[in-house]
């Protein structure tokens, strides 16, 4: 099952340009952030990064994935924000 960490830890990855930035910008560890999109890619049975010595780049199925990740994540924030206003 998909984890909204798993997501954020994706969009984190993906804007930071690698795992250690993400790490920071989350308050997690390096292997934390990398297990998670480990779990991802096992689940959708895809590879969503690319990793080279030199970086990490989304593949294609990782960018349509980490688009869809923010819109989820924007939903989830505003259901939130609405729900926060409601009391």
């Amino acid at each position: 099952m998909l984890e909204l960490d798993d997501l954020r830890s994706l969009v984190e990855v993906v804007e930071s340009g690698g795992f250690n930035r993400a790490a920071k910008r989350l308050g997690v560890s390096k292997s934390i952030v990398s297990r998670r999109i480990a779990r991802l890619e096992t689940e959708l049975g895809t590879r969503l990064l690319s990793r080279t010595t030199r970086g990490i780049s989304p593949t294609e199925a990782g960018l349509e994935f980490k688009a869809r990740s923010e819109r989820i994540l924007a939903e989830l924030a505003e259901a939130r924000e609405a729900a926060a206003q409601q009391s």
